[in-house]
C-alpha cells in the first residue's frame, strides 16, 4: 500500500530560528533578516512511501514544493501542483 505524506518546512525553520535566537542572545551579533511579507516562508515536502503503515513506510520518493511568493521546488511541475492545491484551498483530501 502506498502512502502520501506532506510536511511543512515551517517546523524546521522554527527550530533553526530558535537555534539562531539562542546564538544571538549569547552575543555573537548575528543579523536577522527583515520579514518580507505577512506569512513566514514555507515549503511542503511531499513523500511517497511503501509499507503497511504511514509511520513505518519506506520512503520511495520525496519532492519539495513552494507555492508562494514564488513557485519553486524539486516537484516535476510546481506550477501545476500549486494551481491544483490552490483550487481546493490547500485541502489534500479534496
Amino acid at each position: 500500500m502506498r502512502y502520501f505524506r506532506a510536511f511543512g518546512a515551517t517546523a524546521l525553520a522554527t527550530a533553526s530560528g530558535l537555534a539562531l535566537l539562542g546564538t544571538a542572545i549569547a552575543g555573537t551579533g548575528t543579523a536577522q533578516a527583515a520579514p518580507t511579507g505577512l506569512y513566514a516562508p514555507s515549503a511542503l515536502v511531499l513523500t511517497l512511501g511503501k509499507g503497511q503503515r504511514p509511520a513505518t513506510a519506506t520512503i520511495v520518493r520525496a519532492v519539495t514544493l513552494t507555492c508562494g511568493p514564488a513557485t519553486t521546488g524539486s516537484h516535476p511541475d510546481p506550477a501545476s501542483a500549486c494551481a491544483e492545491l490552490s483550487s481546493v484551498d490547500g485541502d489534500f483530501a479534496s
